[in-house]
């Protein structure tokens, strides 16, 4: 085995590439790991220490926040990839996570998402969930609708996350793009500061509490699109997990969420024979019929309208599986 003055995080990420791996975690003892497809694999390296690779990407007073037991998430380009990471104590030891990025932003179509992401990301006003659980794609599947706005309509996009995932070159769109505590304090008030930044488009990275939730309708209500993630399963629990934030205020907040939602797109990733993963989707597309049931609270009856509302665009997860072969 390789010690640590032996090894650069550089031969780290190579081993990483040449497996295909997506993730690569370097544990507070040494260990190393890397995720190949959804299969957690071991390497056979093995660090005295992983000081030294903390020096690489950390200053000296991040490092000692670390081990006073904050995490730290960011994003790193190395050697040309953009690398998303997260800084971590376990057993009382500095660890890190690393998520290797895409260098190409791919096309919505060489996805397989379904055709209507294109209709929903061409609004020009109204709130779009996307929602999934961590490490579904919904980063690279609002990566490409986001990247189909730039090649086709002339708009101004400000993403604001936790930390930057991917960068557009401007196309016929232009980019701003904003990072939580690099750029801006917080979510709430990069979205209220982006109200006065002439936006046609806001996408936010997370909706993690009441006030960024309460913006990002403000938003969507005063005549921009605004795209949003949240950690569910399927729309019934989007909406379940939103409104349940706001136990004062429940109807309030599902009236606004009845005027602004034009669709939810809930994601999972499922792996093929090939070993590769596809995402299949659940799309739910705000008719009337919707918005009376999110008015109204009735979510239990979401599922049977998504199964009946094919006509409308909308498809659940079985049909999704179906409509790709699966």
């Amino acid at each position: 085995m390789k010690n640590l003055r032996q090894i650069e995080f550089g031969d780290i990420l190579s081993s990483a590439l040449d497996m295909n791996a997506s993730d690569i975690h370097i544990m507070g003892n040494g260990e190393v790991f890397f995720r190949v497809s959804t299969q957690i694999t071991p390497s056979d390296i093995k660090l005295e220490n992983n000081e030294l690779l903390l020096e690489e990407f950390l200053t000296p007073i991040e490092i000692e926040s670390i081990k006073t037991g904050e995490e730290k998430d960011m994003s790193v380009c190395y050697e040309g990839k953009r690398l998303r990471v997260n800084f971590y104590l376990a057993n009382g030891l500095p660890s890190m996570s690393f998520r290797v990025l895409c260098e190409k932003i791919p096309d919505i179509d060489a996805l397989l998402l379904p055709p209507i992401l294109k209709s929903i990301f061409s609004k020009t006003s109204g709130l779009v969930l996307v929602s999934g659980s961590t490490g579904s794609g919904k980063s690279t599947t609002i990566a490409s609708a986001l990247e189909y706005v730039n090649e086709h309509f002339a708009r101004h996009i400000i993403c604001i996350e936790d930390p930057i995932e991917y960068i557009h070159s401007n196309k016929k769109s232009f980019f701003s793009h904003r990072e939580i505590k690099k750029d801006t304090q917080s979510f709430a008030s990069a979205i209220k500061s982006a109200l006065r930044q002439d936006p046609d488009v806001i996408f936010i990275g997370e909706l993690r509490d009441r006030e960024s939730i309460k913006t990002a309708l403000l938003a969507s209500q005063l005549g921009h699109l605004v795209v949003a993630t949240t950690h569910s399963s399927d729309s019934t629990n989007t909406l379940s997990r939103i409104i349940n934030n706001f136990e004062d205020s429940r109807s309030e907040i599902a009236l606004e969420l009845a005027t602004s939602l034009e669709a939810i797109i809930s994601q999972e990733l499922i792996k093929l024979e090939n070993g590769k993963l596809q995402a299949i989707c659940e799309i739910l597309i705000a008719t009337p019929a919707i918005k009376t049931l999110i008015r109204d609270q009735k979510f239990h009856q979401i599922p049977s309208q998504i199964a009946m509302g094919r006509e409308f665009g909308m498809i659940n997860f079985e049909q999704s599986k179906k409509n790709l072969g699966l």
